[in-house]
């Protein structure tokens, strides 16, 4: 029975191992959740009316992909507030792995606390508008290239880009901001020809969200 409980708390136990990812969720959801306000902030109501209007654009850049997920639901308020309150959870828990790079357990799950407990993070979580989705995102990415610079493994490489493109799609303006840091990695860390196709793929994928964008863009104001 001691052995058996000593396996349990080992350090490499999956169940502790798991313990502080899934507390770390389970404090982000339940803080947001019960902290979910209604649509009284910024660009809230003009993303509202741009899914009822079908014209899932507003002010440049637009964030088209944003509202037109959101827009596939009945309601699009409830369906911007789980989006957000999702990212949230995520971003939180990506932090959390991505810290683990860099320090032990017990500091990454409280630097993971603390991001999740910022104001901007908070904050973000709660408005009808794109900001989460940049708490999740741009770690996500650096994750992912994290994990390719320990693993050399072509599938983080990938993934990053489809991460980036993602993330570029919710928020344009802040996938400019990122994308100086893939120019930087894929310079430094990547051979010559693996970098252009990273790059280079990371760039297509992104007219996924531009096409659609500038097509609505141009119903929107014909």
């Amino acid at each position: 029975m001691n052995a058996r409980r000593r396996a349990l708390f080992s350090p490499d136990c999956v169940q502790v191992k798991l313990l502080p990812p899934v507390a770390l969720a389970m404090f982000t959801l339940v803080t947001r959740v019960l902290c979910r306000g209604s649509v009284y902030w910024a660009d809230g109501p003009a993303h509202i009316r741009s899914i009822l209007g079908k014209a899932y654009v507003i002010q440049p850049p637009g964030y088209w992909l944003f509202n037109r997920i959101a827009g596939l639901f009945p309601n699009p308020i409830t369906a911007i507030s789980v989006m957000n309150i999702l990212f949230s959870v995520a971003a939180v828990v990506v932090f959390y792995y991505a810290a683990l790079f860099f320090t032990g357990r017990r500091n990454a799950f409280l630097a993971a606390l603390a991001y999740s407990s910022i104001f901007y993070i908070w904050f973000s979580g709660e408005v009808h508008s794109t900001y989460a989705s940049q708490a999740l995102f741009p770690v996500f990415t650096f994750y992912a290239l994290l994990c390719y610079e320990r693993d050399k493994a072509s599938r983080f490489l990938w993934l990053a880009a489809v991460l980036f493109a993602t993330g570029a799609g919710f928020r344009p303006s802040d996938g400019a901001f990122l994308f100086p840091m893939l120019v930087y990695f894929s310079a430094v860390r990547l051979p010559r020809k693996r970098a252009a196709i990273f790059l280079a793929t990371s760039i297509v994928l992104c007219f996924a969200w531009f096409i659609p964008t500038e097509l609505a863009y141009h119903r929107s104001v014909s």
